[in-house]
């Protein structure tokens, strides 16, 4: 074997192991679905080289089409995703059922997105399981062609289980927020519950100190002995009432 050709499988045997690691890490983040999603963001940027990853997921309904950016690595390039350029990118992916690679070359519309997004090349790579469209990975401005080329069809292959997770991540990321949103409205109710309860409570109160001073008065005003024994008798018990009440 030739000196170029053991290099070269050299080099396979490399990237082959890299992204061995790199299924055995993202399958051991598998009840972790979030950040299954950071890591594919993160771990492919370093296989490839690419100097922004972004991590997209599809979403819809009613006949209209959208997207919302899940993870961005290095995330200090996040801005980059709410550029209008980059929406008009990942609306460009919606149809695309193979990973596209653009560069400044590419036709007008594509070429004149890079631009504006200061990038000289871009990777969208399909999510999918199935007939199932789940997002797209989005890769920008390659530091090498070598690597890209090593792992574009490798990456399409592991597409499916990258779309699993990515699917994982939507439906943990919707309980959760379904979660928080129901959390919000029990809070929001237990504290009215709680307004009323005191309403209440304030009420009774007031209510048997009104009783204590109408007998009061009566009492002070009855002649009869036994009368007014009995007033200060239902006085001594409805205190004892407001006692309790007061305690509980």
């Amino acid at each position: 074997m030739h000196e170029d050709e053991q290099a070269g499988q050299g080099d396979r045997n490399a990237f082959s192991l890299l992204l061995s690691e790199f299924v055995e890490r993202l399958l051991a983040l598998a009840d972790n679905p979030r950040k299954a999603s950071d890591y594919i963001a993160e771990e492919p940027r370093n296989l490839i080289g690419a100097r922004t990853v972004a991590v997209v997921s599809h979403i819809g309904g009613h006949g209209q089409t959208g997207h919302a950016v899940r993870s961005v690595y290095p995330e200090r390039r996040r801005q980059l995703t709410k550029d209008t350029a980059f929406v008009r990118l990942v609306e460009s992916s919606h149809g695309t059922q193979t990973p596209r690679l653009l560069n400044l070359g590419s036709p007008a519309a594509e070429s004149g997105i890079l631009r504006e997004l200061g990038v000289g090349s871009a990777l969208l790579l399909p999510l999918a399981y199935g007939r199932q469209r789940v997002g797209v990975l989005i890769f920008l401005d390659f530091l090498e062609d070598e690597s890209l080329h090593k792992a574009m069809e490798t990456l399409e292959r592991m597409s499916s289980m990258l779309a699993l997770v990515l699917r994982n991540a939507d439906l943990f990321g919707s309980l959760e927020d379904k979660v928080a949103e129901r959390t919000i409205l029990l809070e929001r109710r237990t504290q009215e519950l709680e307004a009323l309860l005191k309403e209440v409570h304030h009420r009774v109160k007031n209510n048997l100190q009104i009783v204590l001073s109408l007998l009061h008065l009566t009492s002070s005003t009855t002649i009869n002995p036994e009368a007014r024994e009995l007033l200060e008798d239902s006085q001594a018990r409805i205190f004892a009432m407001s006692l309790v009440h007061e305690e509980i």
